[in-house]
């Protein structure tokens, strides 16, 4: 299967509905719509919510697609990323949740994976979300951006300096950066130390 990565109309259709497959495919393959998860120690439901919330989202970007063909991986081995955090007034789709807790894998091919779960007042534990993080979807773009990485906007100020041997030559943390990037464009590696 190939999923586009571009951002046309008719390549966002593709990847909605290549999501929606991954669902119906799980769905067959757990007619009760539930799977335990060790980490919350409880099952995580899908409801339609699950699935349209997610297509919304996670449809926008060619890895987080990408992730969804690993769902039944997602569900069962994310495990809590920071603690509970109540629900965003204002948004419809998130009223019948008291909390709110973001969830974490890492995947095969594809990098960490953020998966939100929301707690009904019944305490159901109902998947809301999947997508890629902000550093994986940065990748699939090839662009870098001070969001994806904390130091990145100072390793932009450190290269220039960095090549013409310029002050904070001796940074150590843009140094290594800097060598990360030398051996990917370079084939012949890391500029010697000076």
């Amino acid at each position: 299967m190939i999923i586009p990565k571009g951002n046309t109309k008719e390549e966002l259709k593709l990847r909605e509905e290549i999501i929606s497959q991954a669902y119906r495919e799980w769905t067959t393959a757990n007619p009760d719509k539930k799977v335990f998860n060790s980490s919350l120690n409880n099952y995580i439901h899908i409801r339609f919510l699950s699935i349209t919330e997610t297509m919304r989202h996670a449809a926008k970007n060619h890895i987080s697609t990408l992730a969804m063909l690993q769902l039944d991986t997602i569900l069962k081995q994310a495990v809590k990323f920071g603690k509970p955090t109540p629900t965003k007034k204002g948004v419809k789709n998130q009223e019948k949740f008291t909390k709110m807790q973001q969830m974490r894998c890492e995947l095969a091919g594809v990098g960490v994976v953020k998966m939100i779960v929301g707690f009904k007042r019944s305490g159901e534990i109902i998947q809301y979300c999947i997508t890629a993080t902000e550093t994986q979807k940065k990748k699939s773009t090839g662009r870098l951006s001070k969001r994806s990485s904390p130091n990145c906007g100072r390793l932009r100020r450190t290269i220039p300096l960095l090549i013409s041997g310029g002050k904070n030559t001796k940074n150590t943390l843009c140094q290594h950066y800097f060598e990360k990037i030398i051996h990917v464009v370079s084939p012949a590696g890391p500029r010697p130390s000076t």
